[in-house]
């Protein structure tokens, strides 16, 4: 132990001392660190517990931002709405992390429900009768595989089982997407009867923001007497990052894609949503992300080729279900792409 008025002079009352515990620093604190706070300013890294200097964990605050929207109303009109979203920097802040027993566990009814997708090899393919809430699952493939396709066939089923949709698309324009749907005969995206969405966000955050805007506006039925959801698609997950609160568009790199990723996991398990996300892939087939990312998820579908020149559908497309937490992986389902989307065969 030190003094700190053995450092030189300090804003401090002569009656108090204040001693500084360097056990666990390589280095004392500098004198203006000390002095300022004796002068009950903050400074990060270091604190003043019963009357000592010690050195604390550098943990960042939960920080918060508003974001002001637009959510159109069937009359017309458009009421402007302000949301304030926490901006969680750490896992622990998400909530992804936690401690207890497990007597202590109450399994929310919610869980035990599968929504019904409106496809029965999509229902297959999940749970088999239907997709779980709270569900986060990534489709992968190489360019050409459909994915994009198989989304906007994904969304279009579900609008038709009453579900609500938020697609934010980083790749396509919402006219782009629009006409492609159109194109493949995806009529519900259009249709004043069914409460589909889009965005086109580049933060995590503002994502969340306008899904939970939509979430109160929209999903005022009962998920499991009515078994209808909530149903967030990104497309695709490399357009998305975390970025600071207000700030413009910024590359994000791998680690902030996975950083995105644990905050959608955290999201989906806080409000049984569901979410699902397109990733592309490398020239060679892999993954392009971290590990981290595959680990957050509940479900992986990669869409490939079969090259395998001694299976009998070599040549063929096959949609992979490579993790399930829900139900089996370890199967493929053989499809085509054709002029009205993805036909499982």
């Amino acid at each position: 132990m030190t003094n700190a008025n053995d450092n030189g002079p300090s804003n401090t009352n002569p009656s108090t001392i204040i001693t500084v515990n360097t056990s666990d620093m390589k280095r004392g604190p500098q004198q203006r660190t000390i002095d300022a706070l004796l002068s009950g300013k903050h400074v990060p890294g270091y604190a003043i517990v019963n009357n000592e200097i010690v050195r604390v964990a550098l943990t960042p605050p939960v920080r918060s931002f508003t974001m002001s929207t637009q959510i159109q109303r069937p009359a017309g009109s458009v009421s402007q709405q302000q949301v304030e979203v926490a901006s969680a920097p750490t896992r622990l802040s998400l909530g992804v992390e936690r401690a207890g027993a497990f007597a202590e566990i109450e399994i929310d009814p919610r869980l035990r429900v599968s929504l019904p997708s409106g496809c029965a090899h999509t229902d297959a393919m999940f749970t088999g009768d239907g997709i779980r809430p709270s569900t986060v699952a990534m489709i992968s493939g190489m360019s050409g595989g459909g994915k994009s396709t198989w989304t906007l066939q994904m969304i279009n089923a579900l609008l038709g089982q009453g579900h609500v949709v938020l697609l934010n698309g980083g790749e396509e324009s919402p006219e782009q997407v629009m006409l492609r749907a159109e194109q493949k005969g995806f009529r519900n995206l259009s249709s004043p009867d069914c409460k589909a969405f889009f965005s086109s966000f580049v933060d995590i955050g503002d994502i969340l923001a306008y899904a939970d805007l939509l979430r109160e506006e929209h999903c005022k039925f009962d998920l499991i007497a009515e078994q209808r959801g909530f149903f967030l698609f990104i497309d695709s997950i490399q357009t998305v990052g975390c970025t600071r609160p207000g700030a413009g568009r910024q590359k994000g790199d791998q680690k902030q894609q996975e950083e995105a990723v644990y905050r959608l996991n955290a999201w989906t398990k806080q409000h049984y949503t569901v979410a699902m996300f397109v990733s592309q892939v490398g020239k060679d087939g892999e993954f392009l992300g971290t590990n981290g990312v595959k680990h957050a998820i509940d479900m992986h579908l990669h869409m490939r080729k079969n090259t395998d020149r001694k299976s009998e559908n070599y040549g063929c497309r096959l949609l992979d279900v490579a993790k399930n937490r829900w139900g089996a992986a370890g199967v493929e389902f053989e499809y085509e792409i054709t002029r009205n989307g993805i036909n499982f065969l």
